[in-house]
């Protein structure tokens, strides 16, 4: 359940552009420790005025429709589109030339998309008439997704990419955080030394520090960001930069497990109120 602390009155506080109808939460059956459904009737508490749906995983789902007819076409369609979509050197792109490629095979997740050509891609696949303003999809996916930091230039993998649909990775809840940097330097020894066998071991060791897969805390965790897409749809807002606020994009692994499963994670005031004006049509005064 969340937590709300007092809420606050703030005329300038935003209005929602939208009273959210329908969210339809897509499964992913390959990420062990994720209880969707837990996650929906959270979403359903939140959200009462809303139909909060869990459906199966996104891709079997918007594809059964082409399964008679065409079908096969699409896919080979689709299948040259992700194509597209991966990342194929880790170097940004206004430093190629100046600096040796990096592939994206040495983080060892296997295939990397950049976020927004995937969303831009799924998107695609959707019914018109459940693409209204007031209906969201949130995919959760075992796929791994990211981009370039503004800053550092530096590729990140990340954990959401907002908007509709909103794609949440359950593999960049656990690879996009930074671990601890003991965690980094004991896996880095075993990795040389050939003790790849004692690396889930080391992940145990380190479990109140960091999630791991198959981590019990996996659906708490996401509970935070499906919100975050909740509220994006409806304020156009991102992340919170409070990092106690549940919608807040946490940069290292302790402070994921600090923000969102501590006995006193919650919103912050602001997003607080916020969410309560989204979830009774009753706009703060």
């Amino acid at each position: 359940m969340l937590k709300w602390p007092a809420i606050m009155t703030d005329e300038h506080l935003p209005k929602p552009w939208t009273r959210l109808r329908h969210v339809f939460v897509y499964d992913d059956p390959d990420t062990e420790g994720l209880n969707t459904d837990a996650l929906a009737r959270f979403l359903a508490d939140a959200l009462p005025q809303a139909e909060v749906r869990v459906r199966n995983d996104y891709l079997t789902h918007q594809l059964r429709r082409y399964a008679e007819e065409g079908g096969e076409e699409l896919i080979a369609q689709l299948t040259g589109q992700f194509t597209r979509a991966q990342v194929d050197n880790l170097v940004h792109p206004a430093d190629r030339g100046l600096l040796p490629p990096e592939a994206p095979a040495d983080l060892g997740l296997g295939e990397i998309y950049r976020g927004q050509a995937l969303q831009a891609i799924l998107a695609l696949m959707m019914l018109a008439d459940e693409d209204s303003l007031d209906q969201l999809h949130i995919v959760l996916t075992s796929m791994v997704f990211g981009d370039w930091d503004e800053h550092t230039r530096d590729f990140r993998v990340r954990v959401g990419c907002l908007g509709q649909p909103s794609l949440i990775s359950t593999t960049g809840l656990i690879e996009g955080p930074a671990r601890p940097r003991d965690f980094e330097v004991l896996r880095t020894q075993m990795a040389v030394m050939g003790l790849d066998e004692d690396i889930a071991d080391l992940a145990e060791a380190f479990e109140p520090r960091a999630l791991g897969y198959g981590d019990r805390r996996i659906t708490t965790c996401l509970q935070g960001y499906a919100l975050m897409a909740i509220m994006y749809r409806a304020y156009g807002e991102g992340p919170c930069e409070d990092p106690t606020c549940r919608l807040h994009d946490a940069a290292t692994q302790e402070e994921l497990i600090e923000c969102q499963c501590s006995e006193d994670a919650g919103l912050c005031e602001r997003h607080s109120a916020m969410l309560v004006a989204l979830a009774t049509g009753v706009d703060p005064v």
